[in-house]
């Protein structure tokens, strides 16, 4: 599947939370920001180091509201408190920032997508933290948006592995471990409740079956036995499930919290049993706090 949200608990119905983080804005807009008037070469001193930039450079990115546009912004009412003027007659503007960091803000604003430099979280990680707090500082959204994506995959990458294989392994840190047995998701759902449970077999709620719902390539619990009621030609070997065969059509919600961890899925898979397909009409949503879910794909008769 190829869902194009931007989600942090999966539920599957899979779930998960949000950090919920704002972000500092400036109200002003500006337009009209490559005009020649707008568009001259200023320095900007950055606790002590001078960077030269056209003012261009600093507004092309954003919606208006950011530390830039407030300040040199050609609709902006702020005073933006020049420093001094250079020998070679150019404005100088201070900013009491770090000027090691901000080296790669500028840098962003120039590309308009991270710099190569930067590397990835897991190569440089108190980086990336320090670009976050610029950042928020300069009121940058795109840059903050991109710096929290900390880790990517794809299908056609490492064998498709997932951001459950990463979770398993402390984000690359260790070897494979399933994330809930190291306690990286929770998985809920359903089976959790004796009123729910009813007549089903208590064990759906078991640590074994939690496990194998987010394992990567599970291995066969057992080979299968004749009292197994499989169709003949549709698998020999037998998984553990969180729904079973004779649950067709109910509506079981199971819910995976991913934690701290907020995702933007772009595909999933799903297994399921021999004696079973997806029938009917089933969704799969995603949430930041648990209580309002994000519809990522709906499926009918899939």
């Amino acid at each position: 599947r190829r869902p194009s949200q931007y989600l942090h608990r999966i539920v599957f119905l899979v779930k998960d939370k949000g950090d919920g983080d704002g972000m500092t804005s400036f109200s002003v807009s500006s337009s009209s920001q490559r005009h020649p008037r707008f568009d001259t070469i200023i320095g900007l001193d950055v606790a002590g180091t001078l960077y030269y930039c056209r003012k261009s450079t600093l507004l092309g990115i954003g919606d208006g509201t950011s530390y830039f546009a407030a300040r040199f912004g050609p609709d902006s009412m702020m005073d933006p408190q020049l420093d001094r003027i250079a020998e070679n007659g150019r404005e100088i503007y201070f900013i009491d920032r770090n000027p090691e960091v901000f080296r790669h803000v500028l840098e962003y604003l120039r590309m308009q997508k991270l710099p190569p430099e930067i590397g990835t979280f897991q190569e440089h990680p108190n980086l990336w933290r320090a670009l976050r707090e610029e950042a928020q500082f300069y009121a940058l959204d795109g840059l903050l948006s991109l710096l929290k994506a900390t880790f990517s995959c794809s299908p056609d990458d490492d064998g498709g592995k997932g951001v459950l294989y990463w979770l398993g392994t402390n984000k690359g840190k260790d070897s494979y471990m399933n994330p809930y047995h190291r306690g990286a998701v929770e998985v809920t759902g359903w089976f959790d409740s004796l009123s729910n449970l009813g007549e089903h077999d208590p064990s759906w709620g078991s640590s074994d079956r939690k496990e194998f719902f987010v394992q990567y390539r599970p291995m066969p619990d057992r080979p299968l036995r004749d009292d197994d009621n499989i169709r003949p030609g549709l698998g020999n070997v037998f998984f553990q499930c969180l729904t079973g065969c004779n649950h067709s059509n109910e509506r079981l919600p199971i819910l995976v919290d991913l934690r701290k961890n907020l995702v933007s899925p772009t595909h999933y898979s799903l297994r399921y049993g021999a004696c079973r397909g997806m029938d009917g009409n089933w969704s799969f949503e995603g949430s930041k706090d648990g209580e309002n879910w994000v519809l990522i794909h709906a499926g009918t008769n899939d």
